[in-house]
C-alpha cells in the first residue's frame, strides 16, 4: 500500500467539503452549523485521511443523538505560547448536544476495537483512527464532554504558515 500523500490543505474547504457530502444523508431533525473562519490557515497532511477524521467525527456526533439536535463544526486559528516560542495551529471543531460521553468510557474512545455500540454496529476502529491520523500529522486532539449535554472533539493542526511555503520559481527550478 501507498504511504498517504502529504499536501496542503485548507481545512476551512475540508470541513465544508465533507459537511456537505454528509448533510443530505443526515436526519432533518439534526441542524447543522458551519461557523468556518475564512482566515484558517493551511495544514499539511492526506486529503482522504483528514476527509475521513471529519466525517467520523460527524458521524459520531449524528449517533450521538438519534432524537435529533445542533451539529457544530468550526476551523480557526490558534496560536499557542510555549517556553520555546509560539505554536500555531489550526483547530477544527465538532460538537453535538446530543447525549454525551461518561468519563468511564470517555477514557477508552480512542483505543483500537473499543465500542459503546450494539454488535453489528460498529467496529470500534473510527475513533482509534481518527487519533492515530491526527497525531500523524503533528497535531493533538482533546474531547470535552457533559453527559446529557453533549460532547465537542477539538483537532489541533499544526498551521502551516504562508510565508513559509516555497515561492513558485522554487518549486519550478525543484522539479
Amino acid at each position: 500500500m501507498a504511504a498517504p500523500s502529504k499536501k496542503l490543505l485548507n481545512a476551512r474547504e475540508v470541513c465544508q467539503r465533507v459537511t456537505h457530502l454528509v448533510r443530505a444523508a443526515l436526519e432533518p431533525s439534526v441542524r447543522v452549523t458551519l461557523e468556518l473562519s475564512p482566515q484558517t490557515g493551511r495544514v499539511r497532511g492526506d486529503s482522504r485521511e483528514i476527509d475521513q477524521v471529519i466525517l467520523n467525527l460527524i458521524l459520531n456526533a449524528w449517533d450521538a443523538m438519534p432524537d435529533g439536535g445542533d451539529l457544530l463544526v468550526s476551523t480557526s486559528n490558534v496560536d499557542r505560547e510555549t517556553g520555546s516560542g509560539i505554536e500555531k495551529f489550526v483547530r477544527v471543531v465538532v460538537a453535538d448536544n446530543g447525549a454525551g460521553i461518561e468519563p468511564d468510557i470517555r477514557e477508552h474512545i480512542f483505543d483500537p476495537c473499543f465500542t459503546t455500540k450494539p454488535r453489528g454496529h460498529g467496529h470500534g476502529t473510527g475513533l482509534s483512527i481518527v487519533g492515530k491520523i491526527v497525531r500523524e500529522s503533528g497535531g493533538e486532539i482533546n474531547v470535552h464532554s457533559v453527559v446529557g449535554l453533549g460532547t465537542s472533539f477539538e483537532i489541533l493542526l499544526p498551521r502551516v504558515e504562508e510565508t513559509s511555503l516555497p515561492s513558485a520559481a522554487v518549486l519550478r527550478t525543484a522539479a
